[in-house]
């Protein structure tokens, strides 16, 4: 799918940039990150549900229905954990009670532990957030609207400029600030955020989970306010069953 072009020389990123899409241009990072130059899907959001929508409805719905939760849900909530590499989705069954529904290993994400502060530090957000819609021009992507209202009121405070965007869940091999799946777990939410829609659909990025372990950061080298941040992911993570189906 994708023809992936190794991290070499200062000359070869200067002919590279211009190709790397959907997630930020390229800056030194302390993880290693490559720029990828994908074959376009060239498809629109209706030609891609018919050709693998099909396929991808009968595996998710078979993952509600092990768990008995009704498909398509009225609201979901997907949960992208950096350190455990995962990206877990949640809905609630027919008595209400929230149920893991399934589990996506990260192919790839940028970046460190913490939150993404200012565009090209390659850092995969870390908030709460919702999909801004889907996308299947380049490949299935979903949108995430990095910087919402709390990133913007923060950057205020701190006189912070050019937060960076273009913040996707995707299909893929690698990650410049973005959070990569593979093609038949992208298919899947693809299809799921479509029946369901993308406004009843809660996007929560976390360092881990913080529910059951305290994150390797060094807080005195972070923004003030990300303690009271992962405090609420912290509450928004321990209401959620982890460690359900995969």
């Amino acid at each position: 799918m994708f023809n992936i072009l190794k991290r070499t020389t200062p000359v070869v990123f200067a002919l590279l940039l211009p190709f790397s899409i959907a997630c930020e241009s390229f800056a030194a990072a302390p993880r290693k990150v490559e720029i990828c130059r994908p074959k376009p899907l060239g498809l629109t959001v209706t030609q891609a549900l018919k050709k693998y929508g099909p396929q991808a409805r009968d595996r998710i719905v078979g993952r509600f229905s092990r768990v008995q939760a009704p498909y398509p849900p009225k609201r979901t909530t997907w949960v992208c954990l950096k350190d455990e590499r995962q990206l877990l989705v949640f809905a609630r069954n027919a008595r209400g009670d929230w149920k893991q529904i399934a589990s996506y290993p990260l192919v790839s994400w940028s970046g460190v532990i913490g939150p993404k502060l200012k565009e090209g530090d390659l850092q995969m957000p870390e908030g709460f957030y919702k999909p801004t819609g889907l996308d299947a021009f380049t490949h299935l992507s979903l949108w995430v609207n990095y910087p919402n209202a709390s990133d913007r009121r923060n950057a205020r405070l701190e006189h912070r400029t050019a937060l960076g965007g273009s913040i996707q869940i995707h299909e893929g091999v690698y990650s410049t600030g973005c959070a990569v799946i593979d093609h038949d777990a992208m298919s899947e939410l693809f299809v799921l955020a479509h029946d369901v829609g993308c406004e009843k659909i809660d996007l929560i990025f976390a360092p881990c989970n913080l529910a059951a372990k305290t994150p390797l950061v060094d807080f005195s080298r972070q923004p003030k306010w990300l303690p009271h941040l992962y405090k609420d992911l912290k509450a928004a993570l321990a209401a959620l069953p982890m460690g359900g189906p995969s």
